[in-house]
């Protein structure tokens, strides 16, 4: 997936990194949760549902890193082919079941929520180097607290970003 060793890694393919990693270990672990308490059957559709749902997390990287390339338009609709593509397997399959397979798709957001709930309670946290306190050795990649996002040239969000923190910098000053 990547080529790179991780620390040559930018902070946003670092992001990526973490969040395929942490959605692969939560997708094996409820798999093999729900083969122990419920049976093969309902386990396979989780599964299924959780690789789709881990494809669909790699196309929406892929679309949001290029939001500021020139010439590019997001591309919803391969995204959306893929999740009804798993509805359409899962009902014509008779030995899948449609609930536990949602809930495999739906594991990437997990893994979002637990990225959000450990940036948002870590607090962008720095030592006196400027590098984040990281107490655990899997920490996903968090935003420095004390700088300021720059938007990346030719970014129109970027450009209004850039123009709004002007503006509040104005009002303060």
């Amino acid at each position: 997936m990547f080529n790179a060793s991780e620390s040559d890694l930018s902070e946003y393919d670092r992001l990526k990194l973490w969040l395929v990693r942490v959605t692969l270990l939560l997708s094996w672990g409820t798999f093999a949760l729900c083969w122990w308490v419920y049976g093969l059957n309902v386990a396979v559709s989780y599964l299924l549902g959780a690789m789709v749902g881990l494809i669909y997390l790699r196309l929406l990287a892929r679309s949001v890193g290029n939001l500021g390339v020139a010439g590019r338009t997001p591309f919803v609709s391969s995204r959306l082919l893929l999740v009804v593509a798993l509805f359409i397997l899962v009902v014509r399959w008779p030995s899948l079941q449609l609930l536990p397979a949602i809930l495999g798709f739906l594991t990437y957001k997990l893994t979002i929520l637990l990225y959000t709930i450990q940036t948002t309670l870590g607090g962008g946290q720095q030592q006196g180097g400027g590098t984040p306190i990281t107490p655990i050795q899997h920490q996903p990649p968090q935003p420095a607290a004390d700088k300021p996002l720059t938007p990346a040239a030719g970014n129109v969000l970027g450009e209004l970003a850039r123009l709004r923190a002007e503006h509040h910098l104005g009002d303060e000053g």
